[in-house]
């Protein structure tokens, strides 16, 4: 049944089309792959490697020494002189080859409920120290076993479970890394709920914040509206985006200590500053967009049945721009997208809640985003719903006198899970510049 209320289209990819691991790396001095086309965490430094093979002493014939020593030469020689023009073709920032993301999208990934999870590895033990969240992450194995994980021809089912001292919950690691693409990702039902935490998300852990985190789907408590975060490092505003690009609105950091009396300011200011240490935001709020439509998480979203959420990372068009939909109202355009495998026009999907101006001729250069993969996670209370959860769930605080005591009773987490029916990902083609443009 297509929930979508809309013409079936039919399928043209089966299955997902995920490119195997290339070279990818997180260090800012190699020549890591700007198409962020890698899997499995592979990486390398320094010039692309020149394989070959020598011939052993047994192999080669005395007559042939010179003509051996002399070939060996010259193809050192043309290894350096290669390495000296690919050091020329990098950007004087990064290390980065000159060049952009452009032409029409390509698919990358085609996600299903039966294979989807052939595209994540599963992340076993606690929570980050930075979350805090009250949860412990399980295997696969368990993870069925208990009754967390099931899959079908129509969702992903993705759960909880009480267990000493945390909730037992399912964090998935994708695979493959990416630094830009058009998500796509679409839900019947999302975990909500007092104490409650789930994310859809971009991140780079072992280079965070250098290589930036994308939330496209997160949300605490109560909350009903979606919205985007982006987290990196010093240097990246966003503030500029123009109002008629978008229609959310600015998430508002409230109450920052003045830096001389100490005293919170009762002024708001708008969260455009990216940087994780901004001293006029909370820690790690970064810069965050706020759809103006309720019901796009929350009971709302899943007593509608679900919805869409989009995030267009497209750095050579400078924007980073994100989309959620209840299921009553998703274009047709993206529809056909989802179904079809082909992503065609963007523009066509309407205005973004929200736009982020990334890349050349913005105050945020796009190097701060790159090498991330998607995570799926799950969590409890923690540094945010935990912190909140006497603002958000006062009556809740009050009876139970702590977030943890109350989503340790069963009976107050029975809507924290996600249906997955799928997810599709594109990308833009990486092209160097012509000699002509370097």
């Amino acid at each position: 049944m297509n929930k979508y209320k809309t013409e079936s289209t039919p399928l043209l990819v089966s299955t997902h089309t995920s490119s195997p691991a290339d070279h990818t790396s997180g260090d800012d001095t190699a020549c890591d792959d700007p198409y962020g086309s890698g899997g499995g965490g592979s990486s390398g430094g320094g010039l692309p490697p020149f394989s070959f093979t020598l011939a052993s002493q047994h192999d080669r014939r005395p007559g042939l020494d010179k003509l051996y020593n002399a070939l060996l030469t010259l193809l050192v020689v043309a290894s350096f002189a290669a390495g000296c023009y690919l050091a020329l073709r990098v950007s004087p920032a990064g290390g980065r080859p000159r060049g952009r993301f452009t032409g029409p999208y390509a698919l990358r990934s085609y996600q299903t409920p039966r294979d989807m999870l052939e595209e994540y590895e599963f992340y076993e033990g606690k929570d980050s120290e930075g979350s805090g969240g009250y949860v412990t992450y399980v295997n696969e194995s368990w993870g069925r076993e208990k009754g967390l994980v099931r899959d079908s021809h129509k969702a992903l089912y993705l759960g909880s479970a009480p267990m000493n001292n945390s909730l037992a919950s399912i964090r998935l690691e994708g695979r493959s890394r990416y630094s830009n693409g058009l998500f796509l990702l679409s839900l019947s039902h999302a975990p909500t709920g007092c104490g409650v935490w789930p994310a859809w998300w971009l991140t780079d852990e072992e280079a965070w914040p250098r290589n930036g985190e994308i939330d496209i789907f997160e949300t605490v408590n109560r909350q009903s509206r979606a919205k985007t975060a982006m987290h990196s490092t010093k240097g990246c505003e966003v503030g500029t985006a123009p109002r008629d690009k978008f229609t959310g609105e600015w998430d508002t950091a409230y109450g920052i200590p003045d830096k001389k009396t100490g005293i919170p300011r009762k002024d708001g200011k708008d969260a455009t500053n990216c940087y994780v240490y901004d001293p006029d935001q909370w820690l790690n709020q970064g810069c965050v967009a706020v759809s103006s439509d309720e019901d796009t998480v929350g009971p709302g979203f899943n007593e509608g049945g679900g919805g869409m959420f989009a995030l267009e990372w497209d750095p050579g068009n400078g924007r980073v721009r994100s989309w959620a939909w209840r299921a009553d109202n998703v274009p047709s355009a993206v529809l056909r997208s989802y179904e079809t495998g082909r992503a065609g026009d963007t523009d066509d999907w309407g205005t973004p809640y929200g736009y982020f101006p990334i890349g050349d001729g913005t105050e945020c250069p796009s190097g701060h985003f790159r090498n991330m993969h998607v995570v799926f996670n799950l969590a409890f209370c923690g540094t945010v719903a935990g912190n909140r959860f006497k603002l958000d769930c006062p009556q809740e605080a009050e009876e139970y006198g702590s977030c943890e005591a109350y989503v340790s009773d069963k009976s107050n987490v029975e809507e924290a899970y996600w249906l997955i029916d799928g997810m599709r990902v594109w990308q833009r083609r990486f092209v160097e510049d012509s000699d002509e443009d370097a």
